[in-house]
């Protein structure tokens, strides 16, 4: 036989083979494919709606048996159909997404990298244009890896309908996603405002990174802001799994380009593999106080979950936070660089091991630190003098722990529900402090009171693992204004300094020589004179009337001793009361009302509670009281100045007199 007629016949075969193929179904095809059998007795032993797209116009993805292995999940209807596209689509034909047969239409994403096809994250290895048996058109795509859908737990049809980012998240309960939960995030995005990130419920071609409830057994949910939740999305890309790049690209999260706010802060993620797990890591490209530049990795629990606006990966921690405990930002010795923010403190803190202790072992509490500048009001000796002699209360002033931690917008400090209008909460170190630290906002700022001691917030909501750090611009329970500064800022004192401006009677207040012990009634103390007393409280405030003004005040007033609460409760057991400038001796006595020790004054009938106490200025103390220490026949509208002796030269004596007796 000839050459010429060896090849005539060659091609001949070849030619009836290609013929025989091309007339071939899926399922024929499939059922010579050993490698891909399990996908192909899923459609044979199966009966629902795919059996009727075999026989017509269809396109089918068949992964592998490995990929079939590696597959823990449900091998149902809706897995089949999530696997089928009801048209004959060729690899030209694509575009960017398909949508799959299974009830909702889920997207299948098209992605054509070098010279390989991939649909979600699975390759294309073969692909055959096929034939059914009536003459049909049809495509068989073998894949490495299965189009694993999103189903909802109970099928209902309304939950399969246009599932995006947002409705995984509002309602993760109602969809296979294994064991997983990311409710504690998608309810930290409730608190911020989910119209915030429009991006989660918006059409688009998005990768969304969400962290699982246990990322937050360790850490606070609250630090996650709004900068942070727009870093776990990523926009006009899908960063699937696969496939596996050398070098990966870093792409721009929501947060690198945004527009909203101040911030600077700039994130960028990329997904890669790590000992065969896929991970994403975060990369703070430009920091903020709140968040620093480096790198953040967490590992992908489930991933590439398609839905209608991209595709989502469920992480084990949030992305962008450099979760530090508060333990590790205050109280760890540092090696290398210190955290010169925290500088001072810290070393003062490390001094107290069972505070520090305290710190790494609580679950969500707020540290006050004063900055590197609120020490040097005294010299470093001096510093030391004052906190060695009383260390464990003013360091415990600075530590709060009544979770969950104070942020600077926390609905308790800026609607607080206290008559007082502050928030305030008992301290807790060390065990038997009886103090209290005091919150409140004030033209957009926190202010704190600790000790007597009036701080503004510097720097805010500085995040940690367990807590929150603010920064304050004094040192809580060191003393440095006088009553007379402390009266002129408190918001809880106004009236009473309003008062005192009345012939200089607030000025004596300024003498750091002389020692006070000042019972301050509140404002609304003053308010509920008002409603009581009406002509009374006019004649008080109208100025014409200071030697009234005086005597009540004077009423209230101890000069020549700087006495603590406990001080003055041990004078009325004594049987000697609290002895005011004016007047007969006031009683303080304490009991317990609702599991809390409470403090009040007695006079004439009167009963005043102590709300604030032991607020320590450099020249005495100061004690809050709910109410006024008079009577209404304490202001008459007669009785001269002449006939009073002035009190600024009554206080002059008193203190020349004590002075003598020293």
């Amino acid at each position: 036989m000839s050459v010429s007629n060896i090849m005539a016949g060659m091609f001949m075969f070849l030619f009836i083979s290609l013929q025989e193929t091309a007339a071939e179904s899926i399922m024929e095809m499939l059922e010579k494919r050993t490698q891909y059998s399990q996908f192909t007795n899923l459609l044979k032993t199966n009966d629902g709606l795919h059996n009727a797209y075999l026989d017509n116009y269809v396109t089918v993805f068949a992964p592998s048996n490995d990929a079939m292995d590696s597959f823990s999940g449900l091998k149902d209807e809706n897995f089949i159909l999530n696997h089928m596209v009801s048209s004959t689509i060729s690899q030209e034909d694509m575009g960017e997404r398909l949508t799959s047969l299974m009830q909702g239409h889920p997207p299948i994403w098209v992605r054509m990298i070098t010279s390989n096809l991939y649909v979600n994250q699975a390759r294309v290895v073969f692909t055959f244009p096929q034939e059914s048996s009536s003459g049909k058109k049809q495509f068989l795509y073998l894949i490495d890896s299965v189009l694993e859908p999103l189903v909802p737990k109970d099928e209902k049809v309304e939950d399969f309908v246009d599932i995006k980012a947002g409705d995984l998240l509002t309602k993760s309960d109602n969809y296979r996603i294994d064991d997983f939960s990311i409710k504690k995030f998608a309810d930290r995005l409730e608190a911020l405002g989910m119209g915030n990130f429009s991006e989660f419920s918006s059409y688009g071609k998005f990768t969304f990174f969400l962290p699982i409830d246990s990322a937050f057994e360790n850490l606070r949910v609250g630090t996650i802001d709004a900068e942070v939740v727009r870093a776990h999305i990523v926009p006009d890309t899908l960063m699937f799994t696969k496939p596996q790049k050398r070098r990966v690209e870093s792409k721009p999260t929501l947060q690198y380009n945004s527009s909203r706010g101040s911030s600077n802060l700039r994130v960028m993620a990329k997904v890669f593999i790590k000992d065969n797990e896929p991970m994403v890591e975060s990369q703070t490209v430009v920091g903020t106080k709140q968040h620093k530049r480096g790198t953040v990795d967490a590992k992908i629990v489930k991933a590439n979950i398609p839905v209608q606006n991209g595709i989502v990966h469920l992480i084990d921690k949030p992305l962008v936070i450099m979760a530090s405990s508060l333990w590790e930002h205050l109280c760890k010795e540092k090696t290398g660089q210190h955290n010169m923010r925290f500088r001072d403190f810290a070393n003062y803190l490390q001094k107290s091991p069972e505070l520090c202790e305290r710190i790494k072992t609580t679950s969500d509490a707020t540290v006050l630190v004063p900055t590197n500048e609120a020490f040097k009001f005294l010299t470093s000796s001096e510093m030391d003098a004052k906190i060695s002699a009383d260390a464990e209360r003013i360091l415990g002033l600075h530590f709060i722990d009544h979770p969950p931690a104070i942020l600077s917008d926390d609905v308790r400090v800026t609607r607080p529900q206290d008559d007082s209008g502050m928030f305030s909460v008992p301290a807790v170190f060390p065990e038997e402090s009886e103090e209290r630290v005091w919150f409140w906002s004030q033209d957009g700022k926190l202010h704190i009171d600790g000790g007597g001691i009036e701080a503004e917030v510097v720097e805010a909501n500085v995040g940690a693992s367990n807590g929150v750090i603010h920064s304050i611009n004094k040192v809580l329970g060191v003393p440095r204004d006088t009553i007379y500064d402390k009266l002129a800022m408190d918001p809880m004192m106004r009236k009473t300094f309003d008062l005192g401006k009345q012939e200089h009677f607030n000025d004596q207040l300024k003498d750091e020589e002389i020692q006070f012990t000042f019972l301050v009634p509140t404002d609304k103390a003053w308010e509920q004179i008002k409603k009581d007393f009406a002509t009374a409280y006019k004649v008080l405030f109208m100025g014409d009337f200071f030697y009234q003004v005086h005597h009540i005040l004077e009423r209230h007033l101890k000069v020549g001793a700087k006495l603590s609460l406990n001080d003055l409760v041990n004078a009325s057991q004594e049987g000697k009361g609290f002895e005011v400038f004016r007047g007969s001796p006031l009683q303080l006595t304490t009991q317990e009302e609702n599991g809390e020790m409470v403090t009040t004054v007695s006079y004439d009938g009167i009963v005043a509670r102590v709300v604030r106490a032991n607020i320590e200025c450099t020249n005495g103390y100061i004690h809050l009281i709910d109410k006024v220490v008079m009577k209404r026949r304490d202001v008459t509208l007669g009785g001269g100045g002449g006939t009073v002796l002035p009190s600024i030269i009554a206080i002059v004596a008193t203190w020349t007199v004590s002075s003598l007796l020293r």
